[in-house]
């Protein structure tokens, strides 16, 4: 269908020749038009007796008969002529192509008739744009452009359900949108509101970090640690990765909790991931060490992987072997920066010394797991950031957000964490033991890639005698420094010999072999220890090896060391005063 509109305007008349130019001759230029859609053909002059549209499959006439038209038939006095023509439906291969607009002018012009040209392009530019499903797209057909977003043009219509992400939509169109935006794919959970299916509700779990070591086919329960669910939004998902981790496994078990037996098959690391919501930026993760016992003799006790810091620059590693370094400042102790492949949840124990009555002595020990980060100090401190903590003597308490406790007691500070447990004696000496499902009972330490610091060996690459922070001034370490040259004296032969288990010799329960070397230092080059370098020693030997071999009667020593001061008074309220001040102290002296 065409449709034509003509409007024309009286201009004031001219007498003579009129030059050009004529004013405008409006078309369209380039028109792009959507298949089936309508569109409209301007011509448009400001002085002219006549238009005429030809469209693409129409003849235009000759240059002169259009002459001879404009000057045999036409008379007058040229106006302003609007002509805009209407076509229907348009079609691609009938309706494209070149429309042209042809105005006469009359006698009176120097030039008879006018020629513009309209060029229709009847395309669909969205089919060629290639917009993804989840994003609409929108032409815009007065520049020949297509873009693709997220405007959908969405009907309020009211069907309201909430998606498995616990949002609330008024339609499938609202979703759509919103997914579109922050290209989070989601489904519908169930039709309503929210708030009355229970998804506003908040699941309650707890934290689980466990070492199960049980022995070869023995059927435990491991639980995600969900206690309920609070709503159809929490979904749980296991994964297994093997002791080395080098392998990660997806449990697609349905069943929780879910039960396993223990083998060498099943020995590894266990995650349960709690995901509320669908949103993983909230998930809760819980762990297990599911470890494989060794059958032992029933008169042997559990004994622990341990390092030991002896005054004078003297550490017994976790094989039992004594080496001295050379220490300024702060070392790598011990450290796991990917356990069970985990890079994030690393954990490192940092020494920091300094030169205490003229010899090497552990100032401070610092630990970080993870996010947290919290300090032992010389005098008895417990530092979490700013605050320090206030200890009851004999009394455990949780240190700050971590999953570790911390308690003082027979002269000492006990940290426990899932990892390991760590003692400080307030003034010179600390000692570190991996717990069961770290390293295994009596098995060889078999030290991963991810273990650093001076208790799993000397090998510190770049960083000399596992430095951190400054290595100038008095920081400068001798990696190369010998160990005192003098004959150990007769007194500080304090080995004892490992354990022998089915009649094979254990070697890194050997026991007392830094308290050795550390004597040894104290006493080179004729040196006499001070009386707290004789006690902090004393104190080191014994608690080396009551950690190593879980002897509590020696670890919970009520009676003061050889060397100590008979008053345990004396001896608590000395340690206190080489340490920063305290308005609560750790324990009660008359």
């Amino acid at each position: 269908m065409v449709q034509v509109i003509l409007l024309a305007c009286l201009v004031t008349a001219v007498v003579g020749v009129i030059e050009p130019p004529y004013g405008d001759i409006v078309t369209c230029g380039v028109q792009y038009v959507k298949p089936g859609a309508d569109f409209s053909i301007p011509c448009h002059t400001d002085s002219g007796l006549k238009t005429t549209i030809y469209t693409p499959s129409e003849d235009v006439p000759s240059n002169e008969a259009l002459t001879t038209e404009a000057e045999g038939d036409l008379e007058g006095t040229g106006k302003v002529i609007i002509t805009t023509t209407h076509y229907t439906d348009a079609t691609k291969g009938i309706d494209d192509g070149y429309y042209t607009c042809v105005v006469n002018h009359g006698p009176q012009y120097e030039v008879d008739f006018s020629v513009d040209k309209c060029l229709v392009i009847i395309e669909d530019l969205c089919e060629t744009k290639n917009c993804p499903e989840t994003k609409s797209c929108h032409a815009d057909y007065d520049a020949g452009t297509a873009e693709c977003n997220c405007e959908f043009n969405c009907e309020f219509k009211f069907e309201a359900f909430c998606s498995d992400r616990c949002e609330q939509f008024i339609n499938g169109c609202a979703m759509k949108t919103q997914t579109c935006r922050d290209g989070i794919e989601r489904q519908k959970m169930f039709d309503g509101m929210c708030s009355a299916g229970g998804a506003s509700d908040i699941p309650e779990y707890k934290k689980i970090d466990l070492n199960i070591v049980e022995e070869a086919g023995t059927v435990i329960t491991l639980t995600s640690g969900l206690i309920t669910e609070g709503a159809r939004h929490v979904t749980v998902t296991w994964e297994f990765t093997t002791e080395d981790g080098q392998s990660t496994t997806p449990l697609y078990s349905e069943t929780d909790p879910f039960e396993l037996t223990v083998s060498e098959e099943t020995a590894g690391f266990y995650t349960a991931t709690i995901t509320t919501c669908s949103r993983d930026e909230n998930a809760w993760v819980n762990k297990y060490y599911v470890g494989l016992e060794e059958e032992l003799p029933a008169d042997f006790s559990t004994s622990y992987y341990t390092c030991s810091v002896f005054p004078g620059g003297a550490i017994e590693d976790f094989d039992g072997i004594s080496t001295f370094y050379d220490l300024a400042c702060t070392h790598v102790l011990a450290a796991d920066f990917a356990p069970g492949g985990d890079i994030t949840e690393p954990w490192f124990i940092y020494g920091s010394f300094d030169n205490h009555e003229g010899n090497t002595a552990l100032i401070s020990m610092t630990f970080y797991l993870g996010r947290h980060i919290f300090e032992v100090q010389r005098g008895w401190v417990l530092a979490i950031g700013e605050e320090k903590m206030v200890f009851e003597e004999g009394v455990e308490q949780v240190v700050g957000e971590t999953e570790c406790t911390a308690m003082f007691s027979f002269r000492h500070i006990e940290v426990k964490c899932p990892q390991f447990k760590a003692y400080y004696d307030g003034i010179m000496s600390g000692h570190i033991a991996l717990l069961p499902g770290v390293q295994a009972p009596y098995s060889p330490l078999n030290k991963k890639t991810t273990n650093v610091g001076l208790c799993y060996d000397s090998d510190s690459g770049f960083r000399p005698n596992w430095q951190i922070g400054r290595d100038e001034g008095e920081c400068v370490v001798d990696t190369e420094a010998p160990e005192c040259p003098d004959e150990a004296i007769e007194h500080c032969d304090l080995t004892t010999p490992a354990i022998e288990i089915m009649g094979v010799v254990v070697e890194w329960t050997t026991c007392g072999a830094g308290a050795s070397m550390g004597c040894a230092e104290l006493h080179c080059g004729g040196d006499t220890p001070t009386p707290a370098q004789e006690c902090a020693l004393e104190q080191a030997r014994r608690m080396s090896c009551a950690v190593k071999n879980n002897n509590r009667v020696d670890l919970a020593q009520i009676a003061m060391d050889a060397g100590c001061p008979a008053d345990e008074c004396e001896w608590k309220e000395d340690v206190v005063t080489r340490g920063c001040p305290q308005k609560n102290l750790p324990f009660v002296c008359s």
